[in-house]
């Protein structure tokens, strides 16, 4: 019973902490790279290769489909067909040289994909995901159909809007202690995507504390995306300044503000030790008055 018990303890905790230990015993399939970004002109093409590999311990037919996405303001990723008129739609001009193969376990196999932008297109960004559908061979093997996919982020180069703005900044307003967390929203208001990441000066009422940076964020347009930043530090005393910058894809450098009043523990502590040093020291002074 007890042998029973600490094996299931242990699958539990290798199935949380370990996730992906679990998916690898799973098998399915693996892809590489999971995306490609690509800068292509209108009226022409290019290519680049997808390698599949089946870790499953059994053999699949991959059957591809390509379907383009687009990204909500919650940074969730939504898969669509899309009309001929959208302008965010380019699955159509995605080709893959496969139509339907078949995996042994193990087998790996490089599978070429191209684009060709008609000429006609406007410059902007166009979003598409190539799927590869994995079926066993055998039907024993049920219930195993998985369905893994390659991102593929298209840039049409010309004259176009690569704008953004600051739309929130959340810093604390008191806080005791660290660290202090930051949160910066910036909408990508142009028409294509791009890369960028929000840096804060920190300073007090006499000199500059701090200067630190977000990691790099990948936006695409009109999406508003979260960027955290956090501030390890311990030692606060004293009311602080937040100058915040991000920079959009044209190079524009936008800016906020947020003051806030912080103190560490420790010197909170001395301040409330000192405050009763002179409150008792008060009262002995108007102890001693009274009886004199």
């Amino acid at each position: 019973m007890l042998r029973n018990f600490l094996v299931i303890v242990g699958v539990a905790l290798v199935t949380l902490f370990f996730p992906f230990f679990v998916h690898a015993y799973q098998g399915g399939i693996l892809l590489d790279p999971v995306k490609i970004e690509l800068d292509v002109f209108a009226g022409q093409a290019a290519s680049r290769e997808i390698t599949i590999t089946n870790q499953n311990p059994f053999a699949v037919t991959i059957s591809p489909e390509v379907m383009n996405f687009k990204v909500s303001e919650n940074s969730e990723i939504h898969w669509y067909i899309g009309a001929i008129s959208d302008p965010l739609r380019s699955s159509a001009w995605l080709e893959v040289d496969e139509k339907s193969f078949v995996l042994k376990s193990g087998e790996a196999k490089r599978v070429g994909v191209s684009v060709a932008i008609p000429a006609d297109t406007q410059p902007g960004g166009r979003y598409a995901t190539v799927f590869f559908n994995s079926k066993p061979v055998d039907a024993q093997n049920k219930n195993a159909d998985v369905r893994a996919g390659t991102m593929v982020i298209i840039n049409v180069p010309g004259a176009i809007s690569k704008a953004g703005n600051i739309v929130g900044f959340n810093s604390p307003l008191f806080v005791i202690g660290g660290p202090l967390d930051f949160i910066v929203k910036f909408a990508n208001t142009g028409k294509t995507h791009y890369n960028t990441k929000a840096t804060l000066k920190i300073s007090n009422l006499f000199w500059n504390v701090a200067n630190i940076s977000s990691d790099q964020k990948f936006l695409y347009p009109d999406v508003i995306r979260e960027i955290p930043i956090k501030w390890n530090t311990a030692s606060l005393f004293g009311i602080y300044t937040a100058q915040l910058s991000v920079t959009d894809g044209q190079g524009v450098v936008h800016t906020a503000e947020k003051h806030f009043v912080g103190v560490s523990i420790k010197y909170l502590a001395l301040l409330i030790a000192l405050g009763f040093i002179a409150w008792f020291g008060r009262k002995k002074l108007l102890a001693r008055k009274s009886s004199a």
